[in-house]
């Protein structure tokens, strides 16, 4: 079992390209079966998550995912959510003043 860490800024995560993040390397030859390693926690950076993966060279790669994490389409809401909270409570305060 594998327990990774981000190393850096957990805010900065990037989309993987290629074969991903290489975190184990099989070397002269050798060769891993699938499930020999197992990712222990969920890796999360910026907006991506990430996973463990077996690639053909037998190496295992963080690869992140093609969906984001759960969580961004709620950032990307808010605004439209702030303006109309904001809209209600301008509307309200002057229907209170006769404004």
């Amino acid at each position: 079992m594998l327990n990774l860490v981000n190393a850096g800024n957990s805010a900065s995560g990037l989309a993987t390209s290629g074969k991903g993040i290489q975190v184990v390397e099989a070397i002269n030859g050798a060769t891993t079966e699938e499930g020999a390693f197992i990712q222990g926690n969920k890796l999360q950076a910026g907006a991506f998550n990430y996973s463990l993966n077996r690639d053909s060279d037998e190496s295992w790669y963080l690869r992140s995912e093609n969906a984001y994490r759960a969580e961004v389409p709620l950032y990307t809401s808010m605004l439209t959510q702030a303006m109309d909270y904001d809209r209600i409570l301008a509307g309200s305060r002057s229907h209170q003043t006769g404004v």
